[in-house]
């Protein structure tokens, strides 16, 4: 849900720019491909296994399916973000452009997909982590660094987006990203 809440805050604050929405819906349907097809992929499977290790008093085992899904979820998602960071643009004119998608349109949706590829690695990261704590039965911890995260976007996208337009919504959302997967992680780590 917190994800939703951050994205209705986005829209209404893209709203007062022409084409920011569009700009920002059209780089997020592209990012979004690696981010589901393996975050959430990796999340499903390792919920059941990490809860399944902890319940047997396994804590090294846990740690070591916690370790190896990072690892794998990392070796899947940074030659993407590599290649949303080095290629967007040519990826959104394959995609988008014809009609009325213009040139100026892909190098504005080419930006932010860059953008995003720089904080793919987070939020794919967010789901490698997040079980960890729902097999503790802790749905609390990450509930507090998502709303911390919210307020992180909310800050930023208010501050940058007078300045960089939808670029700086895009980038609100990028470090927001990684606020979360940091707070995740060294809790984790803590714990």
């Amino acid at each position: 849900g917190i994800t939703q809440i951050n994205l209705l805050i986005n829209t209404a604050i893209a709203s007062s720019a022409e084409g920011a929405i569009s700009a920002l819906v059209y780089a997020d349907r592209i990012y979004q491909l690696p981010l589901g097809v393996v975050g959430i992929a990796v999340a499903t499977v390792l919920l059941p296994e990490l809860s399944r290790a902890l319940r047997s008093g396994a804590s090294v085992e846990a740690s070591n399916l916690q370790n190896r899904s990072v690892e794998f979820v990392l070796f899947l998602t940074l030659p993407a973000a590599g290649a949303l960071l080095v290629m967007s643009e040519p990826i959104v004119r394959l995609l988008y452009e014809r009609g009325q998608f213009a040139p100026s349109s892909t190098v504005t949706v080419g930006a932010i997909l860059g953008l995003y590829g720089l904080g793919l690695p987070a939020f794919v990261l967010i789901k490698a982590f997040i079980p960890g704590f729902f097999a503790r039965e802790d749905t609390r911890t990450p509930m507090i660094f998502a709303g911390i995260a919210v307020a992180v976007n909310v800050s930023l996208a208010m501050t940058l987006f007078p300045h960089l337009s939808a670029l700086g919504i895009a980038t609100a959302e990028i470090v927001a990203g990684w606020v979360n997967a940091a707070l995740l992680f060294f809790t984790l780590v803590k714990r």
